[in-house]
Order: structure tokens, then sequence, then C-alpha cells
């Protein structure tokens, strides 16, 4: 299946926040957004995503929780990347037992964040994952 793909960014950094806008657009890219990790889970509850492109450090609900959240979510096959200036051992142990597909550490190039983003894409729409899930291949459709 392709098509536009609808990425949720989630980053209450303004500038960090219009960067990646910015990129997504250039890319073709559908983006939703969520200053705060209540809005993200808000967003996640009532939509099918792409991709999550996740920052861990935000108000109301940290990005820890929102990740363990997606997890047990409509969204649980979801790729997440994970964007964060937080690079304690700790930190990356803890994004990663939660599953997300990619870690990027602030600051990155924006080659680095469009391959990240391009690979964590390869075949995984929401329609794509729907056919599987009824065992149906979207190509044929």
């Amino acid at each position: 299946m392709s098509g536009i793909k609808n990425i949720l960014v989630v980053e209450d950094n303004i500038a960090n926040l219009e960067l990646f806008l910015c990129l997504l657009e250039s890319q073709g890219y559908k983006s939703e957004v969520a200053m705060d990790g209540e809005k993200a889970l808000e967003l996640i509850g009532n939509s099918l995503f792409d991709l999550i492109i996740l920052d861990i450090k935000l108000p109301k609900i940290d990005g820890f929780e929102v990740l363990k959240r997606i997890k047990t979510s409509q969204n649980s096959d979801t790729p997440v990347i994970v964007v964060t200036a937080c690079v304690t051992d700790e930190n990356k142990r803890k994004i990663l037992a939660e599953g997300c597909s990619s870690y990027l550490t602030k600051p990155f190039g924006m080659s680095t964040f469009c391959e990240a983003i391009s690979a964590s894409l390869s075949n995984n729409s929401p329609i794509d994952r729907c056919m599987q899930t009824f065992g149906t291949d979207s190509s044929t459709m």
C-alpha cells in the first residue's frame, strides 16, 4: 500500500517541532502534533499512525509512560522513533526495552533523521497492518 504516511510528532520544544514538521512536509508526509504526553495519548487513542516520533522529556506525562501506553493501544504495532537529549545508559535500556524502532540522540543531522523515518516506515502503514491482521495482502486491493 502506498500513499501519504501519517506521522505523530510528540515534541514540546518549538524549534525542534518546527524543524521536524518542515522535514516531514518536504518529504510528503502528513503530520499531527502533540506538545505533551497527555495530548499524545489522546491522539494515539483516536487515530492510527504510520509512525510516532516521541521526545522523552514531556510535560504532563513523560515519554517513557507514553511509550508504554502506545504498546497497549491500537497503535501497538506502530514504529516509534525516540528523539531525546537524555543519553544515560539507563534511559537507553528503558527505551529499547519498550520496543522503540529507533533511538536518536539530540542533536542529530537531518540525514540521520530522514534515514530513521524511511527505515521505520518500510511496509508499515495502518492499512497494511489491518490487512496483515485479517490475512489479506493489501497489494491486491
